[in-house]
């Protein structure tokens, strides 16, 4: 029998051509056939394949389908591994029946990846399990490849994917025992896409100063994973929490910041939490992260750098001329790279923060460059985001994102090349932020260089080339090749959006980007068109193509039109520096971003539907769009500043002054800047005109050089042409014979020996100063600036831009706004505790949108009864009633309406005010039926200082006898509330001095918040400063007294103002005794024939007697006799005595009238039972009345008797020489010691007298007297004990009264500071007061050189 042997040696299977003329080697069909691999005869023939047979679990001996409760489940797909004899298989039970046009997916799916070793051992795992593979029998998995341990393959349903087969589930499993896999969890972990690093690096965190810290609160609860946080009452250190304020404490991530303050113990971040109870929260400014730590001043020059860094180690020079910009990618465990994610903006903050100082606009002009616009940076915090927390990533078995390495990457703006700075191993701890719970990573760059560049193959690459879905998968040299896929997602036709270009918002605005602090030196720059477009992602970085707006505005409506934008040149009604932030680009999305799902319209549309993580859902959606980012196509590029020495308006010969033509002087740079035309002109052409377009910025205002001698201009969109260049002299015909100097006009040009370029220019507003018209002509050296017209690029490119963000955030915060007021606007709180009920303490104030444009119809009810507003305290307690608001608008009730907030009560600012009284005020607003509550606004009660009553400064005076109370002082705690404005005060001494120098006499206590003022002893003068402090911790200005505490006040007794009238031969005694012992002992201290009468005995207290008693007589002449009931006792101070005596005037003129004498003594005894003695005076020396006195002297005013001497008898004054008009004597003295004093004026003798002629009547037409009073104190304690003295001419005061007893100068009235003299003799008096009747009233005495009486005094006599 024949036999017909074929051998299919090439293993092809060929249905192509016809039976006939298959070619040798290959065949039609077959089934459950393989080529034999044998290498003997029978190579290239076909044998049977084995058939299958199902593997039990030994375990239990039971079916997969059985173990896993699946009866349904099937094998969707195979790949036998033959180098490592292993069966890979796909099984499912899922069953999709819309799996040709729609994509469900079943939470409820049994899915499974298997491994199975033929060779027996441990030959049987589940590698990956769970409904997110998305399985369906409907989609057979064909194909199928393994390279390097890494299992791909590819179902037409899902994303193509792989798994890495020694990792998915590396335990071991002899017995083919169920073990749950657990490296593979969701689609991040499978995907042969990687995931898309889509937030771009930030550069701003709470402040790393202390001064920065605002407030701090316990948080009042545990939280897990919640950006709602409940704190207990704060503590302000500076002031509330707000919006904007950076949040740290123990396990907060960085980057959190308070977006809503819905009160000051509830608030809400922008990032989620796990936080335990009573951790402590500090709230602080935000701050840039990039720094200047090698500047020890900041640039004022005087005030210390806080980031300055001695040992920095980083080159400060590095970044100095560079505009750098940084992103990072992440490489994953099988070896790949992320694509890079978004680069920041320029790390660029100029030196001097880009103000002129000194002369650097000089500088500027003369070298056309702006030497300081150099990078002051030399440190940065890069807060690189991270999609899970440290802990998660680096445990790469459970983490779904396999990070291994973060590469920090870096890029220079004038080059294409980018750069590895670092790389960061996620397993090494080192590097990392100590809080593993912490999402971001942050790397603090130094200024070092880059140690490797990225090929540029990995610079072109902005997605991974994987597709979203393929039908065919295949290895073709050792790479993975896609079939028959769809390579993309298709985008929303446009977004309802619109854009807006305005200043940057504050921080404490709830829409702010916080940029103002972050980019503090940024700005959109002017005259430019922008146009905004829109890039949506998904997960794994399949980015759409450019998505722009819908809307069709044609004008701005609140600032915002549709995706383009024209930013114009700033007006005079601007805000200008240094108050202005920079303006920015602001996108206002009015409608959510929304896909429609495979699962609800056809596959082959291509609409990913939004992003879903939930794999227990039915909408999850892994490849759904996921994050947005923000790209923006603007044309005109590349300009230049013109830095010019001044602006000339009009010609040096005053030519043109009002037209529209000025000229610039053309040096240096600005020759290129400003070029010539050179094309089609003549060999001998030295006149050019330029096509550049110039726009005017700073403008010139003055010839003189100054700091301040040129202005902001605003040039609108009117740009100027630079119609002629020439040299000076041509363009003016000036010959080159002439010297220019200051007799030139030309000499007003910049430079102008050197003959220099000049433009003239076209302007379309008048443009620089007036050239000097008279000689000397100054030079214009002011510095001034135009801009030159930007070229504009051909090319329609999207730049990307650092807005990015995930669509569901995005989407969230666009339906959350309703419509309604989303803010208050004006509202600023000013209340202080001394404002009375009914005061105005906010507004008007109104709502406004999203946007910041008011709303006129916004409306409050304005009865708190119904609920539309509200104010609490810190604690919590409801204190609305304390406030009133009042409604506003055009009209009675009509729009647009606005809101004044007043008080309804007074204000006590106590120890608690910054918690009890620290408000939260909370307004509702209906807008047509859209009721909104906007973000709280926050106001604090103000302290303001107290007072103290009385007249400050003022003098206080006392004797010692009031010790230890010297004043007791009042005050006001500058409350309106009258029932509590004397609450919680404190008093204390600021100071005390005497003649300036510290003491310590004085102490004051605060009893019933008034201050006592206290001393135990010490007689003198003072000045103490005293001030009170309220409960907040205000205080008084200084109030200055003037304390005097002197003798004790004299008694009573001692104050007798006029023992009179004696007249001739009267005399009389006062006694000053405790008993009546020897009252009338007679010492001879005056003639006894001028003494008569009885003694005063027992009981009686004065008496009479007469001179003259026989019977006939009429001499009526008497000695009166007084006992006054006590001597001076110890502390009683001191008294003087002043004896008088006067003689009137003569008729004729020429008669004179004599005393001869009066007599006059001060007697003193310690006790009665001592004997009486000639008393001493203060000064220590015995007194004596003797003295002589002429009326009739050279200068002697009328009414005096001018002391000749201090000579004659003892105690008796004469008086002489008084023709004419009235005349008289005067003596006196001041005693201090206690003890017994007795006072005896003799009986009046003289020419004038009759005494002792019993036979006539007595002269009553004469008289004498003494007065006593208080020495210490003329007028009485309460009178200020200051005089004026004139000493040698020169003016002094003193606190004595009594002349000859100064004992110390003072140079000011208060008697606060000594005089200083030379020491010596000096004559002195007080105007208009004489004593004693001496020349002028004066007197010398010695004194040292800290002016204070060192010797008696000695009268001044004529």
């Amino acid at each position: 029998m024949a036999e017909v042997k074929n051998a299919f040696i090439k293993s092809k299977m060929n249905k192509d051509l016809d039976d006939r003329l298959i070619p040798s080697g290959e065949y039609r069909d077959a089934q459950n056939v393989q080529i034999s691999r044998s290498e003997s005869s029978d190579v290239g023939a076909l044998e049977n394949v084995l058939g299958n047979k199902e593997i039990l679990f030994s375990s239990n001996q039971v079916s997969f389908s059985t173990l896993v409760g699946a009866p349904n489940i099937k094998c969707i797909g195979q790949f036998v591994d033959e180098n490592n004899t292993t069966i890979y298989s796909f099984w499912t039970d899922y069953f999709d029946v819309q799996a040709e046009d729609r994509i469900i997916y079943s939470p409820s799916a049994k899915n499974y990846i298997l491994a199975y070793n033929i060779n027996g051992g441990d030959n049987y795992k589940v590698l990956v399990e769970g409904a997110f593979l998305n399985f369906s029998q409907t989609n057979p998995i064909i194909g199928v490849n393994i390279i390097e341990g890494l299992l791909f393959w590819t179902d037409n349903r899902n994303q193509p994917r792989k798994i890495n087969v020694n990792l998915a589930n590396p335990a071991n499993n002899p017995s083919n025992t169920y073990l749950a896999p657990t490296y593979y969890t969701d689609e991040d972990s499978i995907s042969v896409s990687k995931y898309n690093p889509y937030e771009c690096i930030e550069v701003l965190n709470a402040s790393i100063q202390a001064a920065a810290i605002v407030a701090t609160a316990g948080l009042n609860g545990g939280v897990t994973n919640s950006k709602a946080l409940t704190l207990n009452t704060p503590t302000q250190v500076t002031g509330p929490i707000t919006v904007g304020l950076g949040v740290t404490g123990t396990n907060v991530k960085s980057g959190t910041i308070v977006t809503k303050v819905n009160s000051q113990t509830s608030i809400e971040t922008n990032k989620a939490n796990t936080l335990s109870n009573a951790v402590t929260l500090s709230f602080k400014g935000l701050e840039t992260t990039m720094y200047d730590v090698t500047s020890a001043k900041l640039p004022d020059g005087t005030t210390n750098n806080p980031y300055y860094d001695q040992n920095y180690g980083g080159d400060p020079q590095f970044l100095e001329d560079k505009f750098i910009r940084f992103s990072y990618r992440f490489r994953f465990d099988d070896g790949e790279y992320s694509i890079f994610a978004p680069f920041t903006q320029s790390m660029f903050i100029p030196k001097q923060d880009g103000y002129f100082k000194g002369d650097d606009e000089k500088l500027t002009y003369e070298s056309t460059v702006v030497d300081f616009m150099e990078n002051k940076v030399t440190k940065i915090d890069l807060l690189i985001p991270l999609p899970a927390t440290r802990s998660v990533l680096q445990n790469t078995t459970t983490s779904p994102i396999k990070i291994t390495e973060i590469d920090i990457l870096y890029k220079e703006s004038d080059g294409q090349a980018i750069r590895v700075v670092d790389t960061i191993k996620v397993e090494n701890a080192t590097p990392w932020n100590s809080d593993p719970t912490d999402n971001v990573f942050i790397y603090t760059y130094e200024s070092t260089k880059p140690y490797k560049t990225l090929p540029e193959s990995e610079l072109i690459r902005v997605y991974d080339r994987v597709p979203v879905r393929a039908k065919a998968q295949e290895l073709i040299s050792n790479r993975v090749v896609y079939g028959n896929f769809q390579n993309k997602h298709t985008p929303p036709a446009s977004l309802d959006y619109q854009v807006g270009i305005s200043d940057k918002f504050a921080n404490n605005v709830s829409s702010s980007n916080y940029s103002t602090s972050e980019y503090p030196n940024h700005t959109v720059k002017q005259n430019r068109n922008y146009q905004v477009g829109v890039v949506l992602s998904d997960k794994f970085g399949r980015q759409s193509t450019t998505i722009l707006s819908n809307n069709q505005a044609t004008q701005l409506i609140n600032g915002f039109g549709a995706d383009t934008v024209y930013s114009p040149y700033r007006k005079t009604t601007d805000t200008v520096a240094p108050d202005w932030p920079g303006e920015s680009l602001k996108v206002l999305f009015n409608e959510t971003i929304s896909s429609n799902s495979p699962a609800l319209v056809s596959r082959q549309l291509g609409t990913p539907g939004l992003y879903n993580s939930d794999k227990t859902s039915a909408n999850y959606n892994p490849l759904g769009w996921y994050s947005y980012k923000i790209v923006v196509k603007q044309q005109e590029q590349e300009y230049y500043n013109v830095y010019l020495p001044g602006v000339m308006k009009g010609n040096p010969d005053a030519t043109n002054v009002g037209g529209d033509l000025s000229n610039i002087v053309l040096i240096n740079d600005n020759i290129n800047k400003v070029p010539r035309d050179l094309n089609e002109v003549g060999p001998q052409q030295t006149q050019f005109r330029s096509s550049v377009q110039l726009f005017g910025r700073v403008e010139n205002d003055s010839i003189t050089t100054s700091t301040s001698g040129n202005k902001q201009f605003y040039p609108e969109r009117f740009s100027d042409t630079v119609s002629i260049i020439q040299d000076m002299r041509g363009l003016f015909d000036e010959l080159p014979t002439v010297t220019i100097a200051p007799s030139v006009k030309l000499n007003g040009f910049y430079n102008a020996k050197s003959n220099p370029l000049i433009g003239q220019v076209i302007t379309t507003e008048s443009f620089g100063v007036l050239a000097d018209t008279t000689s000397p002509y100054d030079t214009l050296d002011n510095l001034a600036i135009f801009e030159t017209e930007p070229e504009v690029s051909r090319l329609d490119i999207y730049w990307e831009t650092s807005t990015t963000g995930l669509i569901s955030d995005l989407n969230t915060a666009v339906a959350t706004d309703t419509g309604g007021a989303q803010t208050t606007n004006a509202f600023t709180f000013s209340l202080n505790e001394g404002e009375v009920s009914g005061t105005t303490v906010a507004g008007p104030f109104y709502g406004e949108d999203i946007v910041g444009a008011r709303i006129n119809d916004a409306r409050i009810d304005v009865n708190p009864a119904n609920g539309d507003w509200s104010v609490v305290n810190n604690p919590g307690t409801n204190v609305t009633s304390r406030f009133t608001l009042i409604e506003s608008g055009s009209g009675t009730a009509q729009s647009p309406y606005a809101y004044t907030l007043k008080t309804s009560d007074t204000f006590y600012y106590g120890a608690d005010a910054t918690v009890v009284e620290n408000y939260t005020f909370s307004f509702t607003y209906d807008t047509g039926g859209t009721r909104t509550t906007p973000p709280v606004k926050t106001g604090q009660l103000q302290n303001i200082a107290p007072t103290i009553d009385g007249a400050c400064p003022r003098t206080i005076a006392v004797t010692t006898s009031n010790l230890p109370t010297i004043v007791t002082l009042t005050g006001k705690n500058g409350s309106a509330d009258t029932n509590r404005d004397t609450d919680d005060l404190t008093w204390s001494i600021v100071s005390q001095t005497q003649n300036s120098s510290s003491v310590n006499i004085f102490t004051i206590t605060t009893t019933n918040n008034q201050g006592v003022i206290t001393a135990a002893t010490g007689a003198g003068t003072y000045i103490v400063t005293v001030k009170v402090t309220d409960a907040g911790g205000l205080s008084s200005a200084n109030c200055v007294l003037t304390i005097t505490i002197g003798q004790p006040e004299v008694p009573s007794r001692f104050k007798i103002p006029n023992v009179a009238p004696l007249n001739d031969g009267d005399g009389t005694r006062y006694y000053f005794a405790n008993n009546y012992t020897n009252l009338d002992q007679d010492i001879g201290s005056i003639g006894s024939q001028y003494i008569y009468g009885t003694s005063l005995t027992s009981p009686a207290t004065s008496n009479s007697s007469l001179k003259c008693t026989n019977p006939g007589d009429n001499g009526n002449y008497q000695f009166l006799r007084n006992k006054i009931s006590a001597g001076l006792g110890a502390g009683e101070g001191a008294f003087y005595v002043q004896f008088f005596a006067n003689a009137p005037a003569t008729t004729p003129s020429t008669t004179s009238q004599t005393f001869n004498p009066v007599s006059a003594v001060v007697e003193y005894r310690v006790n009665s039972a001592a004997t009486w003695s000639v008393a001493v005076d203060i000064d220590g020396t015995t007194t004596n009345t003797k003295a002589a006195f002429n009326g009739a002297a050279s200068n002697v005013p009328t009414g005096e008797g001018g002391m000749i001497a201090t000579s004659g008898n003892n105690n008796e004054m004469t008086l002489s020489g008084t023709t004419g008009g009235s005349s008289g004597v005067k003596r006196v003295f001041a005693f201090d010691i206690p003890g017994e004093y007795r006072i005896t004026m003799g009986a009046l003798n003289g020419q004038a007298c009759n005494y002792a002629d019993c036979t006539v009547q007595k002269n009553t037409q004469v008289s004498q007297g003494f007065t006593m009073g208080d020495y210490n104190y003329a007028g009485g304690v309460s009178t200020p004990q200051q005089y004026q003295y004139t000493v040698n001419g020169s003016t002094y005061y003193a606190k004595e009264h009594v002349t000859k007893y100064v004992t110390q100068l003072y140079t000011d009235l208060a008697l606060t500071t000594p005089a200083t003299l030379t020491q010596g003799t000096y004559t002195f008096f007080r105007p208009n007061v004489n004593w004693e009747y001496t020349k002028n009233g004066s007197y010398t005495a010695t004194f040292n050189s800290s002016a204070q009486r060192t010797s008696a005094s000695t009268p001044v006599v004529y």
